[in-house]
């Protein structure tokens, strides 16, 4: 039976064997755990790895399997991101939001969170209520806060913010 190891969704570190030049682990983080994994094997469950042979050093397996640790990772939080924020943020492009500021003698040019001129190189995202951020800085903010930072709206349950802060912070179940 082949099983499959889910790097993103696993909070986990590639280290060096104690003791040995080859050999190196994939162990879940300190208060990790496999998914699958029966409950009195998960404190313990490493994969262990000898390089020896391999045309590589154990260091450089150790880089790379850390960089698909990290992308995956990534990968996971961009998808949880995007179903939590799905509704609540609209990506707005420059000319449209330049347009609506040539209308509206009031409007800001700058996100109201990081306090910087919005620009080409950063996507930027529109709320429920109407206001424009980047679309990280609101992404950040509603994940700590779940209301607008303008006007307080409430645009993200708590039980929604929660389930983001846990699958980010890698405590999957």
């Amino acid at each position: 039976e082949v099983r499959r190891v889910s790097l993103g969704r696993t909070d986990c570190r590639a280290q060096a064997v104690p003791g040995s030049k080859t050999r190196f682990e994939l162990r879940p983080a300190v208060g990790g755990r496999w998914p699958g994994v029966r409950e009195t094997l998960r404190a313990s469950r490493a994969f262990v790895f000898d390089a020896a042979g391999s045309g590589a050093t154990r260091d450089e397996w150790i880089a790379h399997l850390s960089e698909h640790i990290d992308y995956h990772r990534a990968e996971v939080e961009e998808q949880v991101l995007q179903r939590t924020f799905s509704g609540v943020l609209e990506p707005v492009a420059l000319q449209g939001l330049q347009s609506c500021v040539a209308c509206e003698e009031d409007a800001d040019t700058q996100c109201p969170v990081c306090l910087e001129t919005f620009d080409l190189e950063r996507p930027i995202a529109r709320t429920r209520c109407g206001h424009t951020f980047h679309e990280a800085c609101a992404q950040r903010w509603l994940m700590q806060k779940g209301s607008c930072p303008v006007c307080r709206t409430e645009l993200v349950p708590s039980c929604r913010q929660q389930e983001v802060l846990r699958h980010i912070s890698g405590s999957f179940s």
